[in-house]
C-alpha cells in the first residue's frame, strides 16, 4: 500500500521496502508478492535514485525477491532490475551501505540465469564489481559481497569468463581480497569460490 499510495515519500518507501525485503525472505512460494514486489521495487529505485537509505533497502529487498527465484530474475531483467542496480552502484560509490546490498542483488539477479548474465555484462557490472573491490579494500562486507557476485557473473559463462580475463581479475581478487583478508574466512571463502568460477 504504501509503494502504491505514496510513491513520493522517501521514508515510507524506504520502510516498505525494507518490510517487503523480510516479508518474502524465505517464501519462494509466493509468486504473486513476488512479482508485484519487483516492479515496486524497481520503480521505487528509479524514483529516489540519489536517496541512499531508498537505495539500501530496495536492493536489499530485491535481493529476497529474485534469489532462487527464475520467473522473479526474468521479470526484474524486464523490468531494468539490473539498470537500477548498476546505478545505485555507480550513484553511490561512496556509500559502503549501498555498495553491499547493490552487489548482492545484482549477484541474485545473475545466478544461474545465462540472459541476466549477457545483460549484466552489457551493463557493466564487471567494472562495477572491480571498483568496489578496489574502492573498498578494507571492508570485510563489500570483499565478500564483491566476491560473491563476481562468482555468479562467470560461473558457466565463457563469454563472462573472458571478460574477467581481460579485465586482470586474478591479480584483483589476489590483491584486493586473498592477500590483504588473509586470516578472514569469510572473505577467503568467498575470493576462492569465485577463482574456482572462472575456469
Amino acid at each position: 500500500v504504501s509503494l502504491r499510495q505514496h510513491p513520493r515519500s522517501v521514508c515510507l518507501q524506504c520502510q516498505a521496502a525494507a518490510a517487503l525485503g523480510r516479508l518474502v525472505a524465505g517464501e519462494s512460494q509466493n509468486q504473486r508478492l513476488a512479482k508485484d514486489g519487483i516492479s515496486f521495487i524497481i520503480a521505487t529505485m528509479s524514483r529516489h535514485a540519489d536517496n541512499e537509505d531508498v537505495q539500501e533497502h530496495a536492493c536489499q529487498a530485491l535481493t529476497h525477491l529474485v534469489a532462487h527465484n527464475k520467473p522473479g530474475q526474468d521479470l526484474a531483467q524486464k523490468a531494468c532490475g539490473i539498470e537500477a542496480v548498476t546505478s545505485a552502484l555507480k550513484r553511490h560509490a561512496l556509500c559502503e551501505r549501498v555498495q553491499v546490498q547493490a552487489l548482492s542483488a545484482i549477484g541474485k539477479i545473475v545466478e544461474e540465469h545465462p540472459t541476466n548474465k549477457v545483460a549484466a555484462a552489457r551493463s557493466g557490472v564487471l567494472t562495477l564489481i572491480i571498483h568496489a573491490l578496489r574502492g573498498y579494500p578494507e571492508s570485510v562486507a563489500v570483499q565478500e559481497q564483491a566476491c560473491q557476485s563476481l562468482g555468479h557473473f562467470v560461473a558457466g559463462h565463457t563469454a563472462n569468463q573472458r571478460l574477467a580475463y581481460e579485465a586482470d581479475i586474478f591479480d584483483i581478487l589476489i590483491r584486493s581480497s586473498l592477500e590483504r583478508h588473509r586470516t578472514n574466512s569469510v572473505v577467503q571463502g568467498a575470493g576462492a569460490q569465485a577463482l574456482g568460477k572462472l575456469v
